[in-house]
């Protein structure tokens, strides 16, 4: 849904931030892979890395 090139300014901009790229999934990946995205969230929330 986001270009590269947009990631990529945001990336530049909020060095802090976490990104996640799950590839072969649309833009619903709590519909498409509920489990692993609960799983992102989940680490995320709990300070774990995600990446």
């Amino acid at each position: 849904m986001t270009p590269q090139s947009d990631q990529d300014a945001i990336k530049k901009y909020l060095p802090q931030a976490t990104w996640i790229s799950i590839p072969d999934v649309g833009h619903c990946t709590q519909w498409e892979v509920p489990e692993k995205t609960a799983n992102y969230i989940l680490k995320f929330l709990a300070g774990q890395p995600v990446n």
